[in-house]
C-alpha cells in the first residue's frame, strides 16, 4: 500500500520490529492519525536511557521506516474530532516516568486506546471496541503474521483494519 492510500481520518496502531529478524510479540508500538492526503501525526514514546520521552510529530513518510511491520487501523475519526484525539493521546506525556509506574510503548498505546474507548461527554465513542484485551490480541496476532519471515523494506507495507472494532475494510477505489 502506498502512503496516499491510507485512509484520511484513520487511527492506526503502528508496529515496528525491535530487531531483525523479528521476534514474536516483540514490537515497538505507536499510533498514527492520518490527517490529510499527504500525511498525519505519528505518536510514540521512546526510552532514552534516563526514562521515556514522547516523540510526536507530523510525517508524510509513515510507511518508510525500515523495521515497519505494518499499520493496523482501529478507528475512523472525522476531522472535527482530531484535536480531541490529539489531546487524549498526549494525556500521559508529562507523567511517563513517575516512580512506581510501569511504562512501555505497548502499555502506553493500550492506555491511550482505553481512554479513546470511553464515551465522550456527548456519548461519542472514538474507538468502537468493547474489549481492550481482545483488541490487543488481535493487533499482536496480526503483527506476528505480518512479521513472519519478514524481509524489511519490501513493498507493499501491510495495512489492515480491526475486525472487532466494527470497521469496514478500506480499499482505495481508482
Amino acid at each position: 500500500m502506498s502512503q496516499s492510500e491510507l485512509k484520511v481520518g484513520g487511527l492506526y496502531v503502528i508496529l515496528l520490529a525491535k530487531e531483525e529478524p523479528p521476534e514474536p510479540n516483540d514490537f515497538h508500538w505507536g499510533l498514527y492519525l492520518r490527517s490529510d492526503a499527504m500525511g498525519g501525526m505519528a505518536y510514540h514514546i521512546k526510552d532514552r536511557g534516563d526514562g521515556y520521552q514522547p516523540e510526536h510529530g507530523y510525517t508524510s513518510g509513515i510507511l518508510s521506516s525500515r523495521l515497519l511491520v505494518g499499520l493496523f487501523r482501529v478507528a475512523d475519526i472525522s476531522l472535527p474530532w482530531h484535536p480531541t484525539v490529539d489531546r487524549v493521546i498526549r494525556t500521559y506525556d508529562s507523567s511517563l516516568n513517575y516512580p512506581g509506574r510501569s511504562t512501555s510503548c505497548k502499555f502506553w498505546v493500550l492506555n491511550i486506546l482505553a481512554l479513546l474507548i470511553q464515551p465522550t461527554d456527548t456519548g461519542y465513542q472514538i474507538v468502537n471496541c468493547q474489549n481492550l484485551p481482545i483488541l490487543e490480541q488481535e493487533i499482536r496476532d496480526w503483527g506476528n503474521r505480518m512479521s513472519q519471515g519478514k524481509m524489511f523494506q519490501h513493498e507493499p507495507r501491510p495495512v489492515d483494519s480491526s475486525k472487532i472494532c466494527g470497521l469496514p475494510e478500506y480499499r482505495l477505489c481508482v
